[in-house]
């Protein structure tokens, strides 16, 4: 005869499982505060630092980025030190190349233009990196805290929503831990046609994107605000009039290139959410005189995949620095470069041209100023570099790249690839580009590329780009 189980384990059994799932809750509890507060951004071979004491108490800094042979930011005793941050637009490109130029003292972008203003009595060090998000300034103005700053400029915001997955929670987005794994996912690569959902989800998705941003700006401030040290926040300046979206979530389902003033009007009227007509009817009311900025702006905002900063996150810009505290100061560099910004201000979507890399640099010297991080006389925000044919052939990879990205329809983006080709001197790699453009536009099937090596790097720019390829014999 079988004897019954002791019912009286069962209480220590279920103990049991409550002990390992509330461990289990603290376990990842803690994970997610190390990963929130203490992590390191995900590639670490991008963010290398070493640290020193220095005889005077700063502390002298390594900080190796992006395969950049690290840089030392020598002790000068009595000699503010002012750290830059955010994506490529701080970072200098497409003027300054990755991989070989250093952290400071270089004519590059925004950058370069404060610091010919500032130099040599202020020390202006360049934290930009190319592709970076919020998530990684913050953890970037964590550790650079420790690094004896007399102020912080963050001109960030532009890569938020194009770099998310293309299939998240968005309710899970605001743990960090399930945002160091999302980002491992696959992102959003070329249009689904004319229509079609958003590269980033839907409006909530995009809230949730949004929302974060605002909490990590909003937590590089209280870091700021805690140490007593200023902190000016610039909104992005964008191009408006000269990149195209890159497709719509409503609306069209074809060109409106042919349809008359009054067929793109009723279009938008119809579908106030289309990027496609919106940039349709923003081009048309500026060549009449109208209002054509809003319609502009509409046209970034609706963006299917939005390369450009949208007015949410220029909006958490400003929220962020309307906190009533003389240290926190906003510079509106969306303003600074006018209107109605386009190729005559940018080498792209966001990257300024040397006059509005000047202007950017004037409206945060305002904000240096009226934050207390610098006083006294300054100089002119002069942008000294002059685009040279490695500027010219970065750009155009880079617009061959969005063409990529806007299928049905890449012919401008094709056009503003094959203007900076032709600015470039003549040469292996523009021959291969102009290639790459003919059949992009239809005009050939492949281009034989004879080096390997190049073809290899180019086909690197987008699987539609390797697909112009023809086979290496």
């Amino acid at each position: 005869m079988t004897t019954p189980p002791d019912r009286a384990e069962g209480p220590g059994c279920w103990r049991s499982i409550l002990v390992f799932v509330v461990g289990l809750v603290l376990v990842g509890a803690g994970l997610e505060r190390w990963e929130d507060v203490y992590a390191w951004p995900v590639d670490a071979s991008w963010y290398r630092v070493t640290e020193q004491a220095g005889s005077d108490g700063r502390t002298m800094i390594e900080f190796g980025c992006q395969n950049f042979a690290p840089v030392e930011f020598a002790e000068v005793p009595d000699r503010p030190r002012i750290f830059v941050v955010g994506g490529s637009t701080t970072f200098g490109f497409p003027e300054r190349p990755v991989g070989t130029e250093p952290l400071r003292g270089s004519p590059y972008g925004v950058v370069g233009a404060l610091e010919a203003a500032l130099s040599p009595g202020v020390e202006v060090v360049n934290l930009g990196v190319n592709g970076g998000t919020s998530e990684d300034t913050l953890r970037l103005v964590r550790r650079a805290m420790a690094w004896g700053p007399s102020g912080i400029v963050v001109y960030d915001g532009s890569n938020e929503v194009m770099a998310v997955p293309q299939h998240f929670s968005a309710g899970l987005w605001r743990f960090a831990l399930y945002r160091r794994f999302a980002g491992l996912a696959p992102r959003a690569t070329e249009s689904p046609g004319w229509v079609g959902p958003a590269s980033y989800g839907d409006d909530a998705h995009f809230s949730a994107v949004v929302s974060q941003f605002r909490h990590n700006l909003d937590a590089t401030v209280a870091l700021a605000r805690a140490a007593g040290v200023p902190i000016v926040l610039a909104t992005q300046a964008r191009n408006l009039v000269d990149f195209d979206p890159s497709w719509s979530t409503e609306g069209p389902t074809g060109s409106l290139a042919t349809a008359s003033d009054a067929e793109v009007e009723a279009a938008l009227a119809a579908a106030p959410r289309s990027a496609e007509a919106a940039f349709e009817a923003g081009r048309r009311r500026r060549a009449t005189g109208g209002d054509a900025r809003a319609a502009f702006i509409a046209a970034v905002d609706e963006d299917g995949m939005p390369f450009r900063v949208s007015t949410a996150i220029n909006g958490a810009i400003l929220h962020a620095g309307a906190l009533g505290d003389a240290r926190v100061v906003v510079a509106d560099a969306e303003a600074a470069v006018g209107a109605l910004p386009g190729d005559d201000e940018f080498y792209d979507w966001i990257h300024p041209r040397p006059a509005a890399a000047e202007k950017i640099a004037a409206a945060i010297l305002v904000g240096m100023r009226e934050s207390g991080m610098i006083s006294g006389a300054v100089g002119a925000p002069v942008h000294a570099f002059v685009p040279d044919a490695a500027v010219d052939l970065r750009e155009a990879a880079s617009w061959l790249q969005w063409a990529c990205v806007r299928r049905q329809d890449p012919a401008h983006r094709l056009a503003e690839a094959d203007r900076w080709a032709l600015a470039a001197m003549p040469g292996p790699e523009a021959d291969a580009m102009h290639g790459i453009i003919d059949v992009l536009a239809g005009r050939a099937e492949h281009v034989l590329i004879a080096d390997p090596a190049l073809a290899e790097r180019l086909g690197h720019i987008h699987a539609c780009v390797a697909r112009a390829l023809a086979p290496t014999p």
